[in-house]
């Protein structure tokens, strides 16, 4: 078996990025492939292109900009999960995803209105272990502001691995930068 890239007659374009033919005596014209010699070219290949790759001077290489974002995309997926999974609270653990912090910032609120008004305030907060704690009016603020201190540093996280992306110089060194590892628990 034999990979050919096809392009145009100075390689500036790609025609068709993989070719395959039978073996090395075989052209990618007499394989089938639709070949016209006044306007292409064939470049032999001895692996197929990695994906993100773009084709320059007769080779393929790493298209960092591809690269780049599909590692961006991995690193917020990763912020994502590390938001959503709860964090630490004065009185237990938490529930962090995008529903509990509605529910935290309304119960907030709630608190907060009450201490406004000299009021009383209780609640029995479900954590995450499924046991149940009375939080007071400030107990409730305190949980509410260590959710809020993790999400901030889940994003701290990102920003610091999305300067890091946009540093990289090269495909090592994008997909050096850490994904799941390392983020606030």
């Amino acid at each position: 078996m034999q990979m050919w890239t096809i392009t145009s007659l100075d390689g500036s374009a790609v025609i068709a990025p993989v070719v395959i033919t039978a073996d090395e005596s075989v052209s990618p014209k007499a394989g089938g492939f639709p070949w016209d010699a006044a306007t292409m070219r064939a470049w032999r290949l001895t692996a197929r292109p990695p994906e993100g790759s773009v084709f320059v001077a007769g080779t393929w290489v790493a298209d960092l900009a591809v690269l780049r974002a599909a590692r961006w995309k991995a690193v917020r997926a990763a912020r994502e999960q590390a938001q959503e999974a709860g964090c630490a609270s004065p009185l237990g653990r938490v529930d962090t995803d995008p529903a509990s912090q509605l529910k935290i910032a309304g119960a907030v609120q709630m608190a907060m209105v009450a201490q406004a008004a000299g009021q009383p305030f209780a609640i029995d907060w479900t954590m995450q272990d499924n046991g149940n704690v009375i939080h007071d009016a400030v107990q409730m603020i305190a949980m509410g502001l260590a959710v809020g201190q993790h999400i901030a540093a889940c994003h701290e996280v990102a920003l610091t691995r999305r300067a890091a992306i946009e540093a990289a110089q090269d495909e090592a060194a994008i997909a050096a930068v850490e994904v799941d590892d390392g983020w606030p628990a």
